[in-house]
């Protein structure tokens, strides 16, 4: 029998699944057939901006692009002083491929281009020169599918009557959109003309982040924000935070009471579609949510980061929830600890990960009385963590819990890494640990169980230790996770490698959610 030929989207998929962030692999596979080639270029374009620190990229990237500048737009950059040379015919319509617009990014990038061209300019000129590529790209991009922008950009830099007629179905795929509402004349009339038509265009958004800044004296224009999210057909995730950046410069903030009780009236609609909901420097207090949240009955994963102002009466609205959470997170130390007790509580049973602050001997006594199916835990530990606290980790071995997610405060006494992996379950296996000192992690690594799998370390690694263990626990580690495989070069790692050890990239194994 034949063997048949995968199709180019079968490629697609395969290549777009597996290779997406292996852009080195990719661009060896650039030259071998013409098909491929375009797939490769598709891929290699989705996301062109992202990461602006590779500035030996930008010159190539922006070379390329500025070939789809119009007669207009030319004649506006000679006037700031760039004269464009040398427009060519393309093989590819490069700005069509983009999936990914990152306004902060694409700004990093061109005033990367411009300091490597060495061209020098006042801000403001930089900023007219900004604000044509965006134009340029926004005018020709039809398939954008993620979408990060503030509204100081979108004030100053890019959108106009013109724009909204004639481009703004360009947006109408969009499937992620991230505003930072955090400057900029907020009443703006071409702003709010903006997000009315958007409003009507984008229907089919699975993910939207709203941020905002308390302290901006303009009202944020609320109408349009809940008008987009009622119309959206499947919202999937939500999320809202404050910019708390300036805090230290204001004593007081603008009352956001009927902000917020508006956004959340406006996700009740979405309450068959809603799995994701997270919340980052909200505060909560006169903010009628709750009675809200419980009826959202496909809701599997809810964050609180860094919130205040929850009570108990607005825990005890949850205790009849429609949802069954898979993930919590309640990583907010202004947050009583009777009121976090009592989240776990109501919402433990179903609870696959959980994410906390500063672990307590109560916060321990609810997770087995009221977790039982939890397998990732996350913490967050520092020297004041007591012995006592870390003693009753042991008890966690009613549990099952198969992944612990450290993350560790510069203070962290050796101490604590020691008597914390002294106590740990035997039922954990993949430890990732974030922001720890070398000794830190040979004081775990000596006095923990032998029967991890995986070990994840987010820092620099002193590979001794690790070695030490896999000794010690007869080659019962498979996997060892390091910040980045690149220039690792050192013969300890060598001979971890030649024990069969898998060695891959930190996020690889950990994840700040395991929906995201």
């Amino acid at each position: 029998m034949s063997l048949q030929k995968l199709t180019y989207d079968c490629f697609y998929i395969l290549f777009n699944k597996h290779l997406y962030n292996d852009r080195s692999t990719l661009f060896t596979c650039l030259f071998v057939t013409r098909s491929w080639g375009e797939m490769i270029t598709r891929l290699l374009y989705a996301n062109p901006f992202e990461n602006p620190k590779h500035k030996k990229n930008h010159i190539r990237i922006i070379s390329t692009l500025k070939n789809f500048l119009n007669q207009r737009e030319m004649d506006q950059l000679s006037r700031n002083g760039i004269i464009i040379k040398n427009v060519r015919k393309t093989f590819y319509n490069y700005p069509k491929y983009l999936k990914v617009y990152n306004q902060k990014n694409i700004r990093k990038v061109i005033l990367n281009w411009l300091d490597i061209k060495k061209i020098e300019l006042n801000d403001e000129t930089k900023d007219n020169i900004v604000s044509l590529f965006h134009y340029m790209l926004l005018r020709q991009c039809e398939n954008i599918k993620q979408m990060n922008t503030s509204s100081t950009s979108l004030i100053r830099n890019i959108f106009n009557n013109r724009f909204i007629e004639n481009y703004i179905k360009n947006l109408s795929n969009l499937k992620s959109i991230q505003f930072d509402f955090v400057g900029g004349e907020l009443n703006n009339r071409i702003f709010l003309e903006f997000l009315r038509k958007l409003s009507n265009i984008c229907l089919n958004l699975e993910y939207l982040q709203i941020n905002i800044d308390k302290y901006n004296s303009n009202p944020l224009p609320i109408k349009e924000i809940c008008s987009i999210i009622k119309n959206q057909r499947n919202l999937k995730r939500f999320k809202i935070s404050n910019d708390e950046s300036r805090t230290h410069a204001f004593r007081t903030s603008n009352s956001q009471n009927k902000l917020l009780d508006d956004i959340f009236l406006s996700l009740d609609s979405k309450k068959d579609s809603l799995v994701s909901l997270d919340f980052v420097y909200i505060n909560f207090k006169g903010v009628s949510f709750f009675k809200n949240l419980k009826c959202l009955s496909n809701l599997k994963y809810l964050r609180f980061r860094n919130c205040k102002k929850i009570t108990l009466d607005n825990c005890e609205e949850l205790r009849s929830s429609s949802f069954e959470l898979l993930e919590l997170s309640i990583q907010s130390s202004k947050l009583k600890s009777e009121v976090k007790i009592m989240m776990i509580e109501y919402l433990g049973g179903s609870l696959r990960r959980l994410m906390i602050d500063k672990p307590t001997i109560p916060i321990i006594d609810a997770l087995l009385n009221y977790c039982s199916c939890l397998e990732t835990l996350d913490i967050k530990i520092s020297s004041n963590v007591t012995l006592q606290v870390l003693q009753n980790f042991s008890k966690l071995s009613k549990l099952n819990i198969k992944n612990l997610n450290i993350t560790s405060s510069s203070d962290c006494r050796d101490s604590i890494f020691k008597n914390l992996a002294k106590n740990l379950p035997t039922s954990v296996e993949v430890v990732s640990i974030r922001y720890s000192r070398s000794y830190n992690i040979k004081q775990f690594l000596d006095n923990v169980h032998c029967n991890l799998t995986t070990i994840n370390l987010q820092d620099n690694i002193n590979y001794k230790p690790i070695l030490d263990y896999i000794e010690r626990s007869n080659n019962h580690l498979k996997f060892l996770g390091m910040a980045t495989l690149e220039n690792k070069r050192s013969s300890t790692l060598k001979m971890i490698k030649d024990k069969g050890i898998k060695v891959v990239e930190f996020n690889s194994i950990y994840r700040e959610s395991d929906y995201e």
